[in-house]
């Protein structure tokens, strides 16, 4: 049995290890939860990112891989490559999209922030049997901007974390607050 600090101990290795290749991954672990899917890589060669967004993690309705109301942060260096398979385990219709920052979640979705950053029925939400989603955008545009969720109401709920396009970053990285 691998103990919550042994898979942290593990997943660090992990890291470092990577990181000398230049690709960097952070899993469920590393962020302090227990097996989980790998959320984020990144290709410094490539300038990829790839993430794993799940809608409604850990039997939660209104989270994004476990987390809401911006305790997740999302970082990628500027004209980063993000891949982002969406998929929903929750029972609620839910949907993602990146849009324009604002200090108070939008009640109705804006438009995205980047061209393709939003689930394929970003405006219509994506039921729990659906079978996960790939959508591609170019993170173009250095700033601070919002992950919400852009069925009607939900973004305001709790459903919202952020996400930061980086001009000095050099890989992408996830962080995590109470």
């Amino acid at each position: 049995m691998i103990t919550r600090n042994g898979a942290l101990r593990a997943a660090a290795a992990c890291l470092i290890a990577a990181g000398s290749l230049g690709i960097v991954q952070t899993t469920a672990a590393a962020a302090g939860h227990a097996a989980a899917p790998t959320w984020l890589s990144y290709n410094a060669k490539s300038k990829t990112a790839k993430l794993t967004v799940i809608a409604g993690y850990g039997g939660g309705g209104f989270n994004f891989n476990g987390y809401q109301n911006g305790k997740l942060t999302v970082t990628v260096p500027l004209n980063t490559k993000v891949v982002v398979t969406y998929s929903n385990a929750s029972s609620i219709a839910h949907s993602v999209e990146f849009v324009p920052f604002s200090k108070s979640a939008p009640v109705t979705a804006p438009s995205p922030a980047f061209k393709g950053a939003a689930s394929a029925s970003y405006m219509a939400g994506v039921t729990s049997s659906a079978k996960p989603q790939t959508f591609t955008f170019i993170a173009n545009k250095a700033g601070k901007f919002l992950m919400i969720c852009a069925v009607p109401g939900h973004a305001v709920a709790g459903m919202w974390d952020n996400f930061v396009v980086d001009a000095k970053a050099k890989a992408a990285s996830l962080a995590v607050s109470k």
